[in-house]
C-alpha cells in the first residue's frame, strides 16, 4: 500500500541528507507461494506473543484490528476495507501510536468516540503500574497524548492511576508480565479495572468512580472495591480455580494446597453466555490452556459459580505450551465480539501456529465460540517462529537478488529446542519487479545443527570471497558465539556449491551471538571478519570500549588466517571504540559494513531495534569512528534488528531488509544511491491512500481529507492514460488490468500542490 503526501511544487528525488527524526517508508515487494498466489501480510514481520484491540485508526469510521506483539513491543495495524470486507496491512501508522511495552488495552474511558489506550508504565515511569494515553484528532488524524490524571489527590506521579484509601491515595500496582482486564463490570457507564495484583491469586476489582462521584467521564477515579472479586482463588502451584460455596465470602484458605502467592495469570472479562453479566477467561502460566469462570451473581457483587477448565469445549479447546491471554475483538465485521487467544510467554510456548481465532457463531443473546483457525494472519507472512536475519545475495548467479535468512527457530512443543534453520527466497521476479519465493526452507541442512548436544540456533549468515577463489563464501555466526564455514567451490559466475560446514572456524569467537561480515577492512587484498555479539566488550582495563569485533586475516592470498586471540593486534574486540546501545550491555549489535566508492560505512543493528550509520573506518581500525546516526530511518519493527543492504530493483538506490526477534521481514527503500549520496524519501502526510502497490491491475484509492483530489495516471515518456477527479473523503476503485506489466507514474494535485508515486502492474 502506498500513502501519499501531498507536497508543493514538483516532488525532488535529490537531496543531500536524511532529515534528523525522517521516517522510512516500508517497500510492498511480493512474496508468493508455490502456486504463485501472493502472501497478503507477506512482510508484517512475524507474530510471537500478541495482544489485540480495535480503533478507529485511519477516521473513516470503520474499526480497525490493532495487534500488538509483547516480543519486541511492535503495534501492528490492519486497516479495515469496507469496500473490500477485509485488512490491510499499513504499517504507517506505527508512528501513529505511542511507544508501548509489556501489555496495552484500547478502551474510550471519555466516551468521545476516540478510543483510548491503556498501558504498563514500566517503560516510562519508575512505578510499575497503568499509564493511560488520550485520543484526539489533531490536523484529520489521531494523535495520542499521555493522561495526566489529576485531581486533588496527586500523590508521586498524577500520570500513573491511583485508587482512594481513607484519605489518601496509592498507585495501582499492574504486574508487567501478567494481563489484567478493562471493562465496565458493573455496567455503570464507566471502565473498572480488574488484575491480579503482584503476589497475589485472587482478582481484585477496582471499581471506576467518576459516575458515582459525578466528575465526568474526562477522568479517572478509582475505589479499591473488592479484594477476591468473583470469591474465586487460583492455587499457587497449579492452574486450579476454587470457587466460593456463597456469593459474601472468599474461598477458605485452610485447603492445604492453596497458597497466597500468584505465579503469573492473565484476566479477560467478558459475557460468555449472554446473560447481562461478567464472566471471565483466566490464563495461568502453568497452563496450557483457558478457564473460563461463569457469574452467578449479579453486575455489582460478581460470584464466580461454575467454570469450564477445557474452554470453549472439548472439541477446539485452546492448547499452546502455557500463560496464553485471551482478547475480545470482532474480527469479521458482524456486530459480535469474538475471541483471539495467543501465548502471553512466547519463551515457552509456540512462536508459530499461535494466533488462535475463536468466530462467535452464535448471537449476543446466546454466543458460540468456535475454532476456525489457529494462524489468524500468520499462513499470509513470512514467519520464520524467533528471530530472523536476512542477508541479501545472488544465490544461483541469475542477476537477480535473493533473500538468504538465519533463524532463532520453531518453538518445539514439550522441549527446551528450537529448530533453527537457514531458509532461503529465491528472486523469480525481473531486474526491475523483484518477486520472492520460498525455494528452501532448510538450506544446506543447519537444522541439524540444532538438534544435537551441543544445540545451535541464533544463524546469522553472510558472505565473501574469503579463499580469494573468485566465488562467495559463506560464513554463519551462532547462539554460541562461534562461527560455520561453509566454502562455496562452484566457481565464479555459477551456481553456489558448497563443501561441508567447517565448525568452529578457526576458533574465532566473539563470546555470544555472532553477527559477522566478510570485508576487506584494511585494503590489503585479503578479507577480514568484523562480527557484532550479544554484550559490548570492555579493553584491557575492564571498561566498556566497543560493541564490534575485528578479527584481521593474516593469511596469503588464497590461505586465509586468523588470530583467534581477539584481545591481540591487529585484532580488536573494542573496533571503533563505538558502543552501540543496549539493555545492561546487551547491545546485540548487527553490522552490515557498505563500500562506497572506496569509503566504508557501518550500519549497525541493535537490541532496541535501532540501525545506527557509522563512518571514519578508513586507515582508522584502531582508532575512533563516528556514529552519524544513532536511529536511521526510525524504524518500529521490534528489538534485535537484523540487516542486510542491496539494490534489488535496479533504481540505483539501495533497499534494506530487516529481521526482528519475532522471525519476521520487512523491506524498506533507503535514502542511499549505491554510489553511497543521499537522497531524501517522500515525506507522508497521511492524506491520500493507494494500495495494492504493485497489483495485477486492480487498485483502491482513498482521499482521506476534505479536498478534491485530481489523479493523473501515465507512462514513463509521459503519456497521459487517464485523468480522474476524486471527491472529498471518497473512495475509488479502479480496474487497469488491460494494461501492459510495468511500472507507470501517477500524480495527484490539489490546487497548485503535486505528488508523484510510481505504480508497479504486474
Amino acid at each position: 500500500m502506498i500513502r501519499i503526501g501531498i507536497l508543493v511544487s514538483v516532488f525532488i528525488f535529490n537531496v543531500n541528507v536524511l532529515l534528523p527524526g525522517q521516517i522510512l517508508k516500508h517497500k510492498q515487494v511480493p512474496f508468493v507461494r508455490s502456486n504463485d498466489v501472493e502472501l497478503k501480510f507477506a512482510l508484517m514481520g512475524g507474530m510471537n506473543s500478541i495482544q489485540a484491540g480495535e480503533m478507529d485508526l485511519n477516521l473513516d469510521g470503520y474499526v480497525d484490528l490493532i495487534l500488538f506483539d509483547r516480543v519486541g513491543d511492535v503495534l501492528l495495524p490492519l486497516i479495515y476495507d469496507n469496500v473490500t470486507k477485509d485488512y490491510h496491512y499499513q504499517p504507517e501508522y506505527k508512528h501513529v501510536l505511542p511507544r508501548l511495552k509489556d501489555w496495552v488495552v484500547f478502551k474510550d474511558y471519555n466516551k468521545d468516540g476516540l478510543v483510548d489506550i491503556f498501558a504498563s508504565s514500566a517503560h516510562t515511569e519508575p512505578i510499575t503500574g497503568i499509564e493511560v494515553y488520550k485520543a484526539s484528532v489533531q490536523s484529520g488524524q489521531l494523535e495520542f497524548t499521555k493522561f495526566d490524571i489529576g485531581s486533588k489527590y496527586r500523590i508521586l506521579d498524577s500520570k500513573i492511576l491511583y485508587f482512594l484509601t481513607g484519605g489518601s491515595a496509592t498507585n495501582i500496582a499492574a504486574d508487567y508480565s501478567d494481563l489484567l482486564s478493562i471493562d465496565d463490570v458493573d455496567g455503570d457507564g464507566d471502565l473498572d479495572i480488574i488484575l491480579f495484583e503482584p503476589g497475589n491469586n485472587r482478582t481484585t476489582w477496582f471499581q471506576n468512580l467518576v459516575i458515582e462521584r459525578g466528575y465526568g467521564l474526562d477522568t479517572l477515579v478509582y475505589m479499591y472495591s473488592k479484594s477476591c472479586y468473583g470469591g474465586f482463588v487460583e492455587d499457587g502451584f497449579t492452574s486450579q480455580i476454587y470457587l466460593s460455596g456463597s456469593k459474601d465470602t472468599c474461598v477458605d484458605f485452610k485447603n492445604p494446597f492453596l497458597e497466597t502467592r500468584h505465579s503469573g495469570s492473565t484476566v479477560l472479562s467478558v459475557d460468555l453466555n449472554g446473560d447481562g453479566l461478567h464472566d471471565m477467561l483466566i490464563g495461568d502460566l502453568l497452563s496450557p490452556g483457558l478457564t473460563a469462570v461463569y457469574n452467578g451473581g449479579t453486575k455489582t457483587q460478581a460470584w464466580m459459580t461454575s467454570q469450564r477448565t477445557d474452554w470453549p469445549g472439548p472439541a477446539d479447546s485452546v492448547n499452546l505450551a502455557e500463560f496464553n491471554g485471551a482478547f475480545s475483538v470482532d474480527v469479521d465485521h458482524d456486530n459480535l465480539n469474538d475471541i483471539i487467544v495467543s501465548p502471553n510467554d512466547p519463551g515457552r510456548s509456540e512462536n508459530s501456529n499461535n494466533v488462535w481465532y475463536y468466530r462467535n457463531t452464535g448471537t449476543s443473546a446466546s454466543p458460540k465460540f468456535q475454532l476456525q483457525t489457529k494462524n489468524l494472519f500468520g499462513s499470509e507472512m513470512i514467519d520464520l517462529g524467533s528471530g530472523s536475519d536476512p542477508c541479501f545475495v545472488d544465490y544461483n548467479q541469475d542477476g537477480l537478488i535473493d533473500i538468504l535468512v538465519g533463524t532463532v527457530g520453531y518453538f518445539i512443543k514439550g522441549t527446551n529446542k528450537l529448530d533453527a534453520r537457514l531458509v532461503l527466497f529465491e528472486n523469480v521476479g525481473t531486474k526491475k519487479f523483484p518477486k520472492y519465493k520460498l525455494v528452501d526452507s532448510n538450506y544446506l541442512n543447519f537444522q541439524e545443527y540444532s538438534f544435537g548436544v551441543d544445540a545451535y540456533n541464533g544463524y546469522s549468515p553472510c558472505f565473501g570471497d574469503i579463499d580469494n577463489d573468485g566465488d562467495l563464501d559463506l560464513l554463519v555466526g551462532e547462539n554460541s558465539g562461534q562461527f560455520f564455514y561453509c566454502e562455496n567451490i562452484a566457481g565464479k559466475g555459477k551456481p553456489f556449491l558448497f563443501n561441508k560446514p567447517i565448525y568452529p572456524y578457526m576458533d574465532l569467537t566473539v563470546n555470544a551471538y555472532s553477527n559477522p561480515v566478510i570485508v576487506d577492512l584494511n585494503r590489503d587484498g585479503l578479507p577480514d571478519i568484523v562480527s557484532g555479539s550479544w554484550l559490548n566488550t570492555n579493553d584491557a582495563n575492564g571498561k566498556a570500549c566497543g560493541s564490534l569485533y575485528y578479527f584481521q586475516n593474516i593469511g596469503t592470498l588464497g590461505h586465509p588466517a586468523f588470530d583467534p586471540d581477539k584481545f591481540k593486534s591487529p585484532n580488536t574486540n573494542c573496533l571503533g571504540k563505538i558502543i552501540i546501545s543496549g539493555i545492561s550491555g546487551k547491545s546485540y549489535s548487527a553490522p552490515e559494513v557498505m563500500d562506497f566508492n572506496g569509503n566504508y560505512k557501518i550500519f549497525c543493528g541493535n537490541i532496541f531495534g535501532e540501525v545506527k550509520i557509522i563512518s571514519g573506518v578508513e586507515n582508522n581500525i584502531q582508532g575512533q569512528f563516528t556514529l552519524d546516526n544513532a536511529n536511521y530511518g526510525q524504524l518500529l519493527e521490534g528489538e534485535r534488528s537484523r540487516i542486510s543492504l542491496a539494490d534489488i530493483d535496479d533504481d540505483g538506490i539501495l533497499d534494506m531488509v530487516v529481521g526482528n526477534s519475532r522471525g519476521g521481514l520487512a523491506i524498506f527503500e533507503t535514502t542511499f544511491k549505491t554510489d553511497g549520496t543521499t537522497k531524501v524519501n517522500q515525506v507522508s502526510d497521511q492524506r491520500f491512500i493507494l494500495y495494492p502497490n504493485p497489483s495485477y491491475g486492480n487498485f483502491t484509492i482513498k482521499n482521506e481529507d476534505a479536498l478534491e483530489k485530481e489523479m493523473y495516471i501515465m507512462s514513463l515518456d509521459g503519456k497521459l492514460i487517464q485523468h480522474l477527479k476524486i471527491e472529498p473523503n471518497a473512495v475509488l476503485i479502479k480496474d487497469l488490468s488491460y494494461l501492459s506489466s510495468g511500472l507507470y507514474l501517477i500524480r495527484v494535485t490539489t490546487g497548485s500542490q503535486n505528488a508523484f508515486v510510481k505504480w508497479i502492474k504486474r
